[in-house]
C-alpha cells in the first residue's frame, strides 16, 4: 500500500489527475498567491490535492508507473497494481480508513461512500519550490505640515539689457544723396525712343483719308454733279494748195477759207435732274426689311435670293452679318409700311413665319 502511495505521488508532481482503478481519481487544485489583510503576509501559490471517487476508469498512467518502477511488462504491472488496490480496499473495510504518505486521509463512511481529507503539507512541485509565506507591513507616512508664510515675496525686477546701437550720419547721407541722384536721373532722362510718328511713312491697306472725308459729308445734301465728256474736235487736214506761179511778173492773190467752230452744248439741265433723283434716293434709305428664311451659308443665301428675283422679287437679296446669313424679299424705308407689306405676305403659307429686321 505504501508503494501504490509513493507511485501516486509521484505522478501527481506532472500531471493534474492520476486514476486508482477500483477505487477513485485523485485531481490537482491550482491556488493562487493570497494577501491576509489581518496577518499583513502573502500567502504563496500552492497545488491542493482532491479526491473523486466516481473516476474509476483504468487509464494506464498508473501502469506505465509501475512498470517503470519494477522494470517489468503491462500484464505483471498491472497485477503488481491490482494486488496495491486490493489491499487498500481490504484496509478500508477493516479499518474504515487508510493513510497515504503526502497526499491525504480516506475514510470510509456509513453510506460505505469514500469521504478524502488532503495532506495539510505541502506538494512537492518544481515549479514552486521555495515560496513560502512572507510579512509585508504598510509604511506609516508622517503627515507633513507646510507652514505657508504670511508675507509674499516681493517680485524681483529684472532690468531688461538696453542696446545702443550707433548710426554713422554721414554715411547714411551719402547713401541718401546717392539715391535722390540715381532717381532724378531715370525721371528726367531724355527718351530715346522717337515716339513722333509720321502717317505719310507709313504704307495702308485703305485709304482711310479718303473714308474720313466722305463720313463728314452727307450724301443727302451733296449734289451729284455728272460731267459730260466734251465732243471730240476733228481737226481736217487742211490741202496743201501750191500758190499759183506768176506768169509774165503777174501777182495771184490766194483767199483764206474761214474755220468753223463747233457751239459747245450746255448740260445743265440734266445735272440738275440726276442731283433732284440722288435726294429723293438719299432721304429715304430702305432699313426695314422682310426676311423669310434664314440659312446656314452664304451661298444658300444667295442662291435663294437670285430665286425670289427671278420669281419677280426684284429687291430681294441675301443679308449677311453678325455670323448669320438672311434672305431678305424686299425692304421699305419706314416701319408702317414694312408691316403692311409683312401682312400680305403673311397671307401665303411659304411666307407665314415671316418677320421684319432693322438693319441700316
Amino acid at each position: 500500500m505504501n508503494d501504490l502511495a509513493r507511485h501516486i505521488e509521484a505522478l501527481l508532481v506532472d500531471n493534474d489527475c492520476v486514476i486508482v482503478p477500483g477505487v477513485g481519481g485523485f485531481i490537482i487544485h491550482y491556488t493562487p498567491s493570497v494577501w491576509m489583510e489581518e496577518e499583513q503576509a502573502f500567502l504563496p501559490p500552492t497545488r491542493m490535492t482532491g479526491f473523486n471517487s466516481r473516476l474509476k476508469v483504468n487509464d494506464g498512467l498508473l501502469v506505465q508507473s509501475y512498470m517503470s518502477a519494477h522494470h517489468t511488462d503491462f500484464a505483471k504491472a498491472s497485477k503488481l497494481m491490482e494486488k496495491d488496490v486490493e489491499v487498500l480496499l481490504s484496509t478500508l473495510h477493516s479499518e474504515g480508513k487508510v493513510i497515504l504518505e503526502n497526499i491525504g486521509e480516506l475514510k470510509l463512511s456509513v453510506r460505505n461512500m469514500l469521504e478524502f481529507t488532503p495532506y495539510t503539507g505541502k506538494l512537492c512541485t518544481p515549479a514552486l519550490y521555495g515560496w513560502s509565506r512572507f510579512e509585508m507591513h504598510r509604511l506609516k507616512v508622517a503627515p507633513i505640515t507646510v507652514h505657508t508664510p504670511s508675507v509674499q515675496p516681493k517680485a524681483e525686477k529684472r532690468e531688461i539689457p538696453r542696446f545702443k546701437v550707433r548710426i554713422n550720419a554721414p554715411f547714411w547721407s551719402n547713401v541718401a544723396a546717392v539715391a535722390a541722384i540715381i532717381i532724378l536721373c531715370f525721371a528726367l532722362s531724355i527718351p530715346v525712343e522717337n515716339t513722333e510718328v509720321v502717317k505719310g511713312n507709313y504704307a495702308q491697306l485703305l485709304p482711310t483719308d479718303a473714308f474720313r472725308q466722305m463720313g463728314q459729308q452727307s450724301l443727302a445734301m451733296t449734289p451729284l454733279a455728272v460731267k459730260k465728256p466734251a465732243p471730240a474736235t476733228v481737226e481736217s487736214k487742211k490741202p496743201q494748195v501750191t500758190p499759183p506761179q506768176a506768169e509774165d511778173g503777174q501777182e495771184v492773190v490766194t483767199h483764206k477759207p474761214a474755220s468753223s467752230k463747233p457751239a459747245p452744248q450746255k448740260a445743265a439741265p440734266k445735272v440738275k435732274e440726276r442731283s433732284k433723283v440722288a435726294k429723293t434716293t438719299a432721304t429715304s434709305p430702305r432699313i426695314y426689311h422682310i426676311i423669310v428664311a434664314s440659312v446656314g451659308s452664304t451661298r444658300d443665301a444667295k442662291t435663294m435670293a437670285e430665286s425670289l428675283v427671278a420669281k419677280g422679287f426684284k429687291n430681294a437679296k441675301a443679308i449677311i452679318g453678325d455670323g448669320k446669313m438672311r434672305v431678305c424679299i424686299d425692304s421699305y424705308p419706314s416701319e408702317a409700311e414694312a408691316y403692311r407689306a409683312l401682312n400680305q405676305y403673311r397671307k401665303e403659307d411659304i411666307y407665314k413665319n415671316a418677320w421684319i429686321l432693322k438693319k441700316r
